[in-house]
């Protein structure tokens, strides 16, 4: 409906569980002639689970299976946050039922409580041994594969953005955010671009 109404951003992520509906419904709508590829701008994310230098890019092709393309026009890290790997079937297009990336409960065996956790730090979902580093170079790797045509991060507070641009495959770094007008006019100071006024 969106590309039918003349929408052609398309804003996914493989942890909305639906990348492959709205790429049977991208699929559609070129073959319908009523976009090609190229008028698209579709952007996807790495969820939390996969960002392991070794799971960046299986999910992103996974992401790509799934939206039926062979490239997107942004990958980001959806969230600064490394969790515990959790398998999914890389070769079948969408995701079963069950799966459940956000709280990891059937890799850790540990439901998910906020008051536990404060008190036990880390939960058991973190995987503490993953930086942002080893993703954003992996990401790197994807864009240079041609998987991506530009990579990025949302999500991330100041002090995370620093470090990501302390990243030395730091190639272009979009910042997806969404928030007051004096945090823009910030993150446009720290990306050393001039400031909104």
């Amino acid at each position: 409906m969106w590309i039918r109404m003349g929408g052609r951003m398309i804003d996914a992520a493989s942890n909305y569980l639906n990348e492959d509906e709205i790429g049977d419904a991208i699929a559609d709508c070129i073959a319908e002639g009523i976009v090609k590829r190229e008028d698209l701008f579709v952007s996807s994310k790495l969820n939390n689970p996969y960002h392991r230098t070794e799971h960046v890019e299986p999910m992103l092709r996974k992401s790509l299976l799934d939206l039926r393309l062979d490239y997107v026009d942004m990958y980001l890290m959806h969230w600064p946050t490394a969790f515990v790997h959790v398998p999914c079937d890389l070769t079948k297009r969408g995701f079963p039922e069950d799966y459940e990336p956000d709280c990891c409960t059937k890799v850790t065996g540990v439901k998910w409580d906020v008051a536990k956790f404060e008190k036990d730090w880390p939960p058991p979902h973190l995987d503490m041994g993953v930086t942002i580093h080893e993703t954003w170079a992996a990401m790197a790797k994807c864009k240079e594969l041609g998987l991506a045509r530009n990579i990025g991060v949302c999500n991330f507070k100041v002090s995370f953005l620093e470090e990501a641009f302390a990243c030395k495959h730091l190639l272009t770094l979009v910042y997806l955010c969404i928030c007051v007008f004096v945090c823009l006019r910030m993150l446009c100071v720290l990306a050393g671009s001039p400031p909104i006024k």
